[in-house]
């Protein structure tokens, strides 16, 4: 099943490519990423596929592994109640999985957080977000 249901937009092949890089995290949108290799993405976009990152700010749209709610779950929880350390001192989505992400691959030596390449949500008529901002 595709979501939405247009060719370019493979949501499950994505996924399946997620699991063969035994990754747990997909970002669907997002901007400004950061640890992205080049030579990966250039195999990437041909193949409507998958890159990995070091972070991303934006989290329109993400796929967490089942196997990683509890954990992102306890995380953020942590960060919601400010008891937390320094390194998870923001409660922004994207900055919590960005943080995380780096955390893991530095243990692991692999990457864990991954993108949609292209990506499969971004703003309305590829505009900035200004949600940030207080009113």
């Amino acid at each position: 099943t595709s979501w939405p249901s247009v060719p370019e937009n493979d949501l499950d092949r994505r996924l399946r490519y997620l699991e063969d890089a035994n990754a747990d995290v997909l970002m669907l949108g997002g901007h400004h990423m950061t640890g992205v290799v080049k030579e990966e993405l250039i195999r990437a976009i041909p193949n409507k596929s998958i890159t990995s990152l070091q972070g991303v700010w934006g989290a329109y749209g993400l796929v967490i592994n089942r196997k990683m709610v509890s954990t992102l779950k306890e995380k953020f929880e942590k960060v919601m109640e400010k008891k937390h350390d320094s390194e998870w001192g923001s409660d922004a989505t994207d900055n919590l999985i960005s943080s995380w992400a780096k955390q893991e691959e530095q243990k692991t030596r692999s990457p864990k957080l991954y993108i949609s390449v292209p990506l499969m949500i971004d703003h309305p008529n590829r505009k900035w977000s200004d949600t940030w901002k207080e009113t």
